[in-house]
């Protein structure tokens, strides 16, 4: 019934509140296909902690659902082109798990469109994977 009532919360109009629900509904593990669309919605709030809060619940993953890929990539380039970098890094950090070669997946995705990016994004990755080495 408290998974039920919080993933209720997720969709609440107060973002507080949505925010919260799910970060809660990720710690308890419980993220399910609905939840997952949740998440990916919340990508696309302009307030800030309902996307990180959507953020850290997709990085959770193990892989990259495949209905969230578009989502994920419009946040992704917003982080980029506001220079957030504490968001850049955390979407870095998801491709970084979700990819098997995370740095032609960042091509791939910058390269012809966005080019100007495409050296920040290396950078968060190589941070990311640094910080992985230095927590291992």
């Amino acid at each position: 019934p408290i998974t039920d009532e919080l993933q209720r919360l997720t969709e609440e109009g107060n973002d507080e509140i949505r925010a919260k629900a799910m970060l809660n509904l990720v710690r308890h593990g419980q993220m399910d296909d609905e939840l997952i669309g949740t998440a990916a919605r919340m990508l696309d709030s302009g307030t800030k902690h309902v996307v990180y809060a959507g953020l850290l619940a997709l990085t959770s993953l193990p892989s990259a659902p495949e209905g969230i890929i578009r989502s994920f990539n419009r946040g992704f380039m917003r982080s980029l082109q506001s220079c957030d970098y504490e968001f850049v890094g955390i979407y870095s950090m998801a491709i970084n798990r979700w990819y098997e070669n995370a740095e032609d997946n960042l091509q791939n995705m910058l390269q012809e469109n966005s080019p100007e990016y495409l050296d920040m994004a290396m950078e968060a990755l190589e941070n990311v994977r640094e910080q992985l080495v230095e927590q291992g």
